[in-house]
């Protein structure tokens, strides 16, 4: 049998799901990038299937990132997978991510020992 230890916990944080009039759900992640992006005011569109993602470029190391949807947000498939796909599409075609709300970006799965730099 395994044995597992709290050092091998990594703690994460989510940002909070907000209701809107319309009865959406949306959620404004807070992303800092590895170096400096020239896309500066740009908003790139990550929507799928599950959510819809806009990106906006706020400074040349600053991203957010506002998520939002109709579905229930806190299934398994919003909370986090389509939150962690969305996160990808930022690091592979913004620019590399440095931090997600404040931590490094190692601490949230898909750049957990990805071996993606």
């Amino acid at each position: 049998m395994t044995e597992y230890s709290t050092s091998s916990v990594a703690r994460t944080r989510f940002p909070d799901w907000q209701r809107d009039p319309s009865g959406s759900w949306s959620r404004t992640w807070h992303l800092t990038l590895d170096s400096q992006c020239a896309d500066v005011g740009r908003v790139f569109d990550f929507s799928d299937e599950a959510q819809s993602v806009a990106v906006r470029v706020e400074s040349a190391m600053t991203v957010t990132m506002r998520t939002s949807t109709t579905a229930d947000p806190i299934s398994d498939e919003l909370f986090y997978f389509a939150a962690y796909r969305a996160l990808r599409a930022v690091h592979e075609q913004v620019g590399s991510i440095a931090t997600i709300e404040g931590l490094p970006r190692t601490a949230y799965q898909p750049f957990r020992d990805s071996g993606h730099e």
